[in-house]
């Protein structure tokens, strides 16, 4: 127990190595005294609330597997003694443990459970409802299910899982860019949210999505702020492997994109990795002409479709990829339906879709329109006042507008507040 309440100790004080190293020393002994039913009655609640704690830790340390045992285990304790709200917590964190390995019906079916839970909640960075409010935003985000993303990203706004899982909600914010066909404002959002929040003790799943956020970035032609030297070996990742073989397409270097995606192929064990490997694989058939490769790659990806849902990642082929991948099948219903679900990705790149504006201009704009409030604007951007106002200036000149109202006005006549799902 002590282990478990040092290791708590430790991330609350950002220690994020001490932490996992707790929480890993916790998890061997606590599944130890559990095989061997040494529990103390006694000690069941305190013991539950220190385990939580050890597995949500172990899932920021990217000690994936023994975070699932122990949220398993700590539900299945709670559902035993009537422990409600933690075994809702458990149930919570597993649902977008699952989600963000593409395991959309399994996540879905726990968080619907933990939502029936109308108790007592406690609200912090790892609580019953912040899980409950990022699991939202994965599984909307997997699905492209860009109207629920919408909401889910607007929950997380300043609220109270804003901080601790500042990467979750950069990923909504930027798949919402992408998706109106913004890329350079998903650049700014990245940039900004880069410069705000990543530290090298950052734990290090964050590390690693921020690496995959970047990644996509330079498919669609921007150059996002560097990262640093703590993101994950793209040799290691199925996922930045898939990533970086996806840049290899794009400049024709087709060898070695072959050979990062048998890489990427054989190494991805999840159903997120492997969408995006099949997704790569199927551009790679099309780039090479070998109808095979493409149908192949097509037939897993509607066979990852109808088992998780997953559609994301056809986001990431462009409308010719899309045509090819159809036709290679002998039933395309579902997949065309999927495409239906995303934009495609351009073939290439030309300026901003509002050259009025530089990027960062746009997504001010677009904030104010949707907050109404130059200080709500400069919190959610994470600028100063001056800033916001700086911008504002700029804007009013370059619309020819002489208030805030008319500057709104003029933008949307222009069609530069029009995002993902509608005007901000």
């Amino acid at each position: 127990m002590l282990t478990g309440i040092g290791s708590f100790a430790a991330r609350r004080a950002g220690d994020a190595d001490l932490a996992l190293d707790g929480a890993k020393q916790f998890h061997a002994r606590a599944l130890a005294i559990l095989s061997e039913g040494r529990l103390d009655e006694s000690l069941v609640r305190p013991f539950v609330e220190v385990a939580y704690q050890a597995g949500v830790t172990m899932m920021l340390g990217d000690e994936r597997e023994a975070a699932v045992d122990l949220l398993v285990e700590v539900e299945r304790i709670c559902r035993t003694h009537g422990l409600e709200y933690r075994r809702s917590s458990a149930q919570a964190a597993l649902g977008y443990h699952y989600g963000l390995e593409g395991r959309l019906r399994k996540a879905s079916a726990l968080t619907r459970a933990a939502s029936a839970y109308t108790g007592r909640q406690a609200h912090g960075d790892y609580s019953f409802v912040a899980f409950l409010q990022v699991s939202a935003l994965v599984q909307a985000v997997m699905k492209a299910d860009f109207v629920r993303l919408r909401h889910a990203v607007g929950s997380l706004g300043g609220g109270l899982a804003h901080t601790a899982h500042w990467d979750v909600r950069l990923l909504g914010e930027m798949l919402l860019d992408l998706a109106a066909g913004d890329a350079a404002a998903a650049r700014v959002h990245f940039d900004a949210a880069i410069r705000a929040h990543l530290r090298d003790d950052e734990p290090g799943s964050v590390h690693r999505r921020v690496a995959y956020l970047r990644g996509i970035l330079a498919l669609f032609g921007e150059t996002p702020v560097s990262v640093g030297a703590m993101t994950p070996r793209i040799a290691a990742d199925p996922i930045r492997l898939a990533l970086s073989a996806a840049h290899d397409i794009d400049i024709d270097d087709l060898d070695r994109a072959a050979a990062k995606l048998k890489k990427a192929t054989t190494r991805a064990s999840l159903p997120f990795a492997q969408h995006l490997a099949f997704v790569m694989l199927a551009r790679l058939g099309l780039a090479e002409g070998d109808a095979t490769l493409v149908r192949s790659a097509a037939t897993r990806l509607r066979s990852l479709l109808r088992t998780h849902d997953l559609r994301i990642g056809f986001a990431l082929l462009t409308e010719q990829e899309r045509t090819a991948s159809v036709e290679s099948l002998s039933d395309a219903r579902e997949m065309r339906a999927a495409f239906a679900a995303t934009t495609a990705k351009p073939s290439r790149f030309g300026g901003t879709t509002a050259p009025l504006l530089t990027p960062r201009q746009l997504v001010v704009i677009r904030t104010l329109a949707e907050l109404g409030d130059r200080q709500a604007v400069a919190d959610k951007l994470f600028l100063s006042p001056g800033t916001v106002k700086a911008h504002l200036r700029a804007i009013y000149k370059k619309l020819g507008a002489h208030s805030q109202t008319e500057a709104l006005r003029k933008a949307a006549q222009l069609g530069l507040l029009t995002t993902a799902g509608g005007t901000a």
